[in-house]
C-alpha cells in the first residue's frame, strides 16, 4: 500500500529519533519545516513528542529502500541520518545517496575519519561539538552572538546564564538548546531536550534570524 507521505515534497527525513535525531525534529517542527522521521525502535517517550507535533513515524528500518519510499523520498528535499549506530548511520547515508543522487544528506558520526571519507560523496557530517564550539568560544572572548547558516536559514548561537532554577523551556521557551554546561565543572549535556532541569549555570541556544 502506498504511503500518505511517498507524495510529499519538499519534507525532511530524520532517520533515528534517540538524542540528536529528537533534537532536529523539533528544531525542524519549530521553524515550520515537515519532517518524517524513520525509527524502528523508537523510545516510547519520544515517540509521543511527535504525536504532540503532528509529526508522522514510520516504524521501519531506514536501511530498506522500501521504507525510504514510503517516507517520501522522491520529493524529500533532504534526509538526516541521526541513528545512534555509526554502521547504521553509514549504511542509510549509502543507500539514499544511490537512490537519489541529488538529494541532500547530513550524518551524525562519531568517526571522524568516516565522516571525510562521505564528504567524497557530497554527504554532509554533523558534529554537535563543533557547532557549539564557535558560540562557546565567541561568548567567552566577549563578542557576543555566533550566526551560522543551515540551509539558507540565518540562525544566532549565544552563551547565557540561567537566571533561576528550572527547565529550558520554563526560561527560555522555544530557543533550541545547542549545549548545557554546568557551574560547578560537570559533564557538559550536549543537544538536552527542552524539559531538562537546570540551575544557575550556562546555556548555548540557536534561534532563527529574519
Amino acid at each position: 500500500m502506498t504511503s500518505t507521505y511517498a507524495g510529499w515534497r519538499g519534507h525532511v527525513i530524520v532517520c533515528g529519533l534517540h538524542g540528536v535525531g529528537l533534537r532536529i525534529v523539533e528544531l525542524l517542527h519549530s521553524s515550520g519545516v515537515p519532517s518524517v522521521v524513520i525509527d524502528d525502535h523508537p523510545d516510547l517517550r519520544l515517540a509521543r513528542n511527535l504525536i504532540g507535533w503532528g509529526i508522522p513515524h514510520i516504524a521501519g528500518s531506514s536501511r530498506s529502500a522500501e521504507i525510504l519510499a514510503e517516507a517520501g523520498l522522491a520529493g524529500a528535499e533532504a534526509v538526516i541520518c541521526a541513528q545512534e549506530d555509526d554502521l547504521r548511520t553509514l549504511e542509510t547515508a549509502l543507500l539514499t545517496r544511490e537512490l537519489r543522487a541529488d538529494v541532500r544528506v547530513v550524518v551524525q558520526l562519531s568517526n571522524p575519519a568516516v565522516g571525510r571519507a562521505l564528504s567524497g560523496i557530497q554527504v554532509a557530517v554533523l558534529d554537535v561539538a563543533g557547532l557549539s564550539a564557535p558560540s562557546i568560544t565567541e561568548a567567552c572572548l566577549g563578542t557576543g552572538v555566533q550566526e551560522i547558516r543551515l540551509a539558507g536559514e540565518r540562525f544566532a548561537a549565544a552563551r547565557t546564564v540561567s537566571p533561576r532554577a528550572g527547565t529550558l523551556r520554563e526560561i527560555y521557551g522555544a530557543l533550541a538548546p545547542v549545549a548545557v554546561l554546568p557551574a560547578d565543572g560537570g559533564d557538559v549535556v550536549i543537544c538536552p531536550g527542552r524539559d531538562h532541569p537546570i540551575g544557575p549555570m550556562g546555556m548555548t541556544g540557536t534561534k532563527r534570524t529574519d
